[in-house]
Order: C-alpha cells, then sequence, then structure tokens
C-alpha cells in the first residue's frame, strides 16, 4: 500500500484542475473545525470511480499536555477538540477495511498536512509493517503529532501499556 500525507489545499487545487488518481484508493480528511472538513460525499462523486472510502475527523494539533495548559474558555473551542479513543478506533477500523479491500493508496491530510495527517499516516505505515524508509522519502515534510501516535499505537495494541 502507498501512504501519503498531504495538506487540504492538494484537494482544492485538484478540484480546480480535476486531477484524479487512476487507481482505486481510500481518504482520511482531518480538520480542526466542521465548517472547514471537505465535503466527503462531493469528494467521492468528484473522484468517481476510484475513491472508495472516506473518514473525516476533527480534532486540532493539540496534546493532552497542551489541553491541560488551557482555560476553560479555550479548551472548549472546537479547534481544540482532542484526538481519542473512538477516533483511534475508527481510523483502526477504517484502515484494516481499507488492507482488507486491497485498497493500495491511503491520502491522509490535514490543513498543513505534517503533523496530524502525518501521525496517522506514519501509524499506518508501522501498524501495517509497510516499509517506512521508502513511506519517508515520498513524505519529508511530516513532523507527527506524537500524541496521536501514542493514541493510535495504544487502541492498535502496538503498546497497550498506553491505554
Amino acid at each position: 500500500m502507498n501512504v501519503i500525507a498531504l495538506p487540504q489545499m492538494f484537494f482544492e487545487r485538484c478540484l480546480k484542475k480535476n486531477d484524479k488518481i487512476e487507481a482505486p484508493w481510500a481518504w482520511i480528511t482531518i480538520t480542526s473545525a466542521k465548517k472547514r472538513l471537505l465535503n466527503t460525499d462531493e469528494m467521492l462523486a468528484l473522484f468517481e470511480p476510484n475513491l472508495k472510502m472516506t473518514l473525516p475527523l476533527v480534532f486540532g494539533d493539540i496534546s493532552a499536555k497542551t489541553i491541560k495548559n488551557m482555560s476553560d474558555e479555550d479548551k472548549s473551542k472546537e479547534c481544540h477538540t482532542l484526538f481519542d479513543k473512538e477516533m483511534a478506533e475508527s481510523v483502526i477500523k477504517f484502515v484494516d477495511k481499507v488492507k482488507d479491500d486491497g485498497i493500495k493508496i491511503l491520502v491522509v491530510n490535514c490543513e498543513a498536512g505534517i503533523s496530524r495527517s502525518g501521525a496517522i499516516a506514519t501509524w499506518t505505515v508501522d501498524y501495517l509493517g509497510l516499509n517506512y524508509e521508502k513511506f519517508r522519502r515520498k513524505n519529508p515534510h511530516i513532523y507527527p503529532n506524537t500524541y496521536v501516535m501514542s493514541i493510535l499505537k495504544a487502541f492498535s495494541d502496538m503498546n497497550p501499556d498506553l491505554k
């Protein structure tokens, strides 16, 4: 499987240019606010027939430590939603289905394409036992969010002591 972490503007450019991925692929899209989520139904229609499944997620590029130091007012902002167990379980289930369905490309995007998407993409490579060096060569720009990675590892039983 080819795993790619990209910024959201990649999709916006694809929309303008009507670019298409010519192989079956799956897509995880991440944003910090629901109003900024790309419309997955619209994207499924736009990228037919090759986009097979999507998983939209809303969480901030933060950690539990960051949240602890915030005021109650700041904590209540949608952009400060913390990646949690339920989101991790949905990612794990999604990646398992992508693998089981034989989909060969997984695109993970967030606003900048660096930290949140980098974490999920890196975890996916590790979880599926893919070639990490090849992945890093194709994704040199990422700097994975360690909190997101730790939650995914804990709930995928890669590191159950973190639960």
